[in-house]
């Protein structure tokens, strides 16, 4: 696990920057606007004085070979984010794939829940009884 300031936490999830162990343990911007961390090393024993703490050159190997491919190549892990809520499922490329389609039901099985829950909870109030 590394802690990440607030600020970086966010990019650090969207593959924007990335740490290469093969390099040193540089620290790659994907994206412009990381000029502060870009170009840096990743002190390890600045996280930990047990080497057994560091994170795992594997992932951290594997979260930067995700930043090339989406930023530099754009072909990376694709990012379901479904936070606006809008579904544009006109894109056959994109939700015509066995992942996309178990993704989509995922999610509207998500959305659901809350109004199936809501609808068997008025079914258990007796009649003239507000929920409070």
């Amino acid at each position: 696990m590394i802690f990440l300031r607030e600020d970086l936490h966010g990019a650090w999830a969207d593959y924007e920057f990335g740490v290469d162990p093969d390099d040193d343990y540089r620290i790659t911007a994907f994206v412009a606007g990381h000029d502060t961390v870009s170009g840096r090393v990743l002190q390890l024993h600045h996280l930990s004085a047990d080497p057994a703490d560091f994170p795992l050159d594997e992932l951290l190997r594997d979260h930067f070979r995700q930043g090339l491919l989406k930023h530099v190549k754009g072909q990376g892990e694709r990012h379901w984010d479904f936070g606006t809520g809008a579904l544009h499922l006109s894109d056959a490329k994109l939700w015509g794939t066995a992942e996309s389609k178990e993704r989509l039901e995922l999610e509207l099985e998500n959305r659901l829940l809350e109004h199936r829950l809501k609808q068997f909870a008025d079914v258990d109030e007796p009649e003239g009884r507000e929920r409070v």
